[in-house]
């Protein structure tokens, strides 16, 4: 709660007076906990260790906050140095990778760069150009301009630049092949993080020598959590399947790997001093492999909650499961207090959260208990439904999709996930069995994939669902009471009331945004790359779409537009048009329409002067791709009240007309570097 109301309040708060709350807090916490044997003394201290955990967490969030360092405003093209220390991802033509600038006018911000592999002659056939691959720890020069985090900033639009920051980058940049090139691929003076995953890398290299391409991306995102080779088809048809959880490394591998340590280890040892001795090994085994997966927090819980538990098994002690995951959630904060807001972070501790609170709680037929085979059905259905219930919600807002078939496809993709990290550890660590293991991967991943391929053609597959967000945070609080509903009957009634006015409402905020009754008569001049529609909106039912010439360049940004915002607010699709439409809603002729007593302008060409004509007054002037003349020219036609510049101008047309209007005295609302404009009308 502190890191949350500590980000919600970034800008009121300061680091300092977090700080002095914070040993103020735990100061009374220790004054406290002598008396804590009275009953008013136990209520103050646990209320004093309630504030000292609040202030402690801001404090910490506030912390991560001034390390960060302010992203660049002045991009210019420079010469920098810079050392990958994350994974690069590889595609046909380009590398990108992130890492820490050592040199140039920005050293020791992290950025984002995106190397072209070959210049334009030899980009016709990549497969002739041959390049040495990028690893964590290589050094590499490139001469480039580094932009700020940008967001479209479309309405619906992931935020790519919160995005960005969260994950400590402050910039990206793009380079040709001719502008970059590798300078060293020394390991010194690398960090501990950064030098295991260059480990990995050498082994998602070994992966390489034998697998196909579907194959190495399934076995090294399986076992190593390298995930950078997974294409976009191939990650739909797993989400689609409902076994994405399969692909993240989680407890689910973690406990495959303690098992088969257990197995040919810990169950031969018998006496103490030998079985502290195994589990110790078995222990350092798991944590040098959650290193080497880079330290994902789903893998950091895990390996935390089965270290409580081996030391509490140890030494002869219950270990409560709760308690466990609790720590881990303390120990991931207290170090990355970021990954509060990682949808990853969220996903991993709510599903375990969910298997630890209900499962205990459910009854087991007797029927289920005899049998070994029914009981592993039954369990593993369990776990399935409440998993999926518990992250439904969640999942659902971030990617808009339902897994109807995940009861069925985790039946076989449990099994899948033991096979292929026995094989692929067999893989590994006997070479002179890898032709075996090479063939039985080979057709066990293809088989899967393509049994995922069927499954993604059933019907209701692809069926998008848009959930508001107020909606899911009533789902958890109905979710909640509920459970409270359950487990405490002194307090049914009121609970079980809470939880079914909680549903009636969100669903009544999910059906007042599907039917279109939130969407308000407004303009919105979206942000894509090459150009900038406009959209005239009178209803859910009724809108316009102005495309420009160069829209045709940006067909897939605007078919991403449509699906984060007509489809998920419940808008029909627009009418398109190009230069003329009459309609008892809008006028448009001669590049000006006229929408709700707005008028607004598009140029999209150089204009010839209009002498002895009056200026139009138009409340909005969009000044697109191809207008390229002086704005005098634009301002002897229209006498606009604020001038839109399009994306798709040039810089150095953008900088000109942001100078000429500011002369001019007339407001500018540049889309590139604003996101896009949206004008309520009411």
């Amino acid at each position: 709660m502190g890191i949350f109301v500590a980000n919600a309040l970034s800008g009121l708060w300061v680091g300092s007076p977090m700080v002095c709350l914070s040993l103020a807090a735990v100061l009374l916490g220790f004054v406290l906990w002598p008396i804590k044997s009275s009953r008013h003394g136990s209520a103050w201290t646990r209320h004093a260790l309630g504030m000292a955990s609040f202030f402690i967490g801001a404090a910490l969030f506030q912390h991560h906050l001034a390390t960060i360092p302010p992203d660049i405003n002045a991009p210019r093209p420079a010469t920098y140095t810079l050392l990958i220390d994350k994974t690069p991802k590889e595609t046909d033509r380009s590398w990108l990778v992130d890492g820490r600038l050592t040199s140039g006018p920005y050293a020791g911000r992290r950025v984002r760069v995106r190397l072209v592999k070959a210049s334009f002659a030899t980009a016709i056939n990549p497969a002739k150009f041959s390049a040495k691959p990028l690893r964590p720890g290589d050094k590499l020069a490139f001469h480039a301009a580094i932009e700020p985090p940008q967001s479209l900033g479309n309405p619906g639009e992931f935020d790519y630049a919160a995005f960005m920051r969260q994950n400590d980058l402050q910039g990206s940049a793009f380079c040709l092949r001719q502008q970059w090139r590798l300078l060293s691929d020394s390991i010194e003076r690398i960090s501990l993080p950064v030098r295991a995953l260059r480990w990995r890398s050498y082994l998602v290299e070994q992966y390489a020598q034998h697998f196909s391409d579907t194959t190495l991306a399934i076995v090294s995102s399986l076992t190593l959590g390298d995930r950078s080779r997974l294409t976009a088809d191939l990650r739909e048809h797993f989400a689609q399947g409902g076994v994405s959880h399969i692909l993240a490394l989680s407890g689910l591998h973690l406990g495959i790997l303690f098992a088969l340590f257990h197995w040919l280890l810990l169950r031969h040892l018998w006496r103490r001093p030998a079985r502290i001795c195994g589990a110790a090994v078995c222990l350092l085994l798991v944590w040098t492999f959650v290193f080497i997966s880079g330290l994902p927090a789903s893998l950091v819980r895990a390996a935390v909650m089965l270290t409580l538990l081996q030391i509490g098994l140890l030494w002869r002690r219950h270990s409560n499961p709760l308690s466990g995951l609790m720590v881990a959630a303390t120990v991931i904060l207290v170090i990355w207090p970021q990954s509060l807001f990682d949808i990853g972070f969220q996903l991993s501790f709510l599903s375990v959260l969910g298997m630890l609170v209900i499962l205990p709680r459910l009854t087991v037929p007797q029927v289920v208990v005899r049998h070994p085979l029914l009981a592993w059905i039954y369990n593993l259905f369990c776990v399935t439904c409440v998993c999926t219930l518990v992250t439904m919600p969640l999942g659902i807002y971030h990617f808009h999709n339902i897994p109807l078939y995940g009861l069925v496809a985790n039946y076989i993709a449990i099994p899948f996930a033991w096979l292929v990290i026995c094989l692929s550890l067999v893989f590994l660590i006997l070479p002179f069995a890898r032709v075996v293991t090479v063939f039985l991967l080979e057709v066990l991943i293809k088989s899967f994939a393509q049994l995922l391929a069927v499954i993604a053609d059933w019907p209701l597959t692809d069926t998008k669902v848009y959930l508001p967000e107020a909606s899911v945070w009533l789902i958890y609080v109905a979710m909640v009471a509920g459970y409270v509903a359950w487990t405490r009957r002194r307090l049914r009634l009121w609970s079980g009331t809470m939880a079914v006015c909680a549903l009636v409402v969100a669903g009544v905020v999910c059906a007042h945004q599907a039917t279109g009754q939130a969407v308000r008569p407004q303009l919105v001049f979206y942000h894509l790359r090459h150009s900038s529609p406009v959209h005239f909106i009178a209803s859910a039912r009724e809108s316009y779409l102005w495309m420009p010439p160069s829209a045709a360049a940006d067909s897939l940004s605007l078919q991403r537009v449509a699906e984060d915002f007509w489809v998920a607010k419940g808008i029909a699709e627009p009418m398109r048009f190009a230069d003329r439409l009459s309609t008892p809603t809008i006028e448009v002729k001669a590049g000006t329409a006229v929408f709700a007593g707005r008028r607004v302008a598009v140029v999209s060409e150089q204009l010839p002067f209009a002498h002895g004509l009056k200026p139009l007054k138009v409340d909005y002037v969009l000044l697109e791709k191809g207008c390229s003349g002086r704005l005098d020219r634009v301002l002897t036609r229209y006498a606009p009240r604020q001038i839109v510049l399009s994306a798709g101008l040039s810089d150095y047309h953008r900088e000109r007309y942001r100078r000429e209007a500011r002369r001019a005295g007339i407001a500018v609302y540049d889309l590139k570097t604003q996101g896009a404009l949206i004008v309520p009308l009411y």
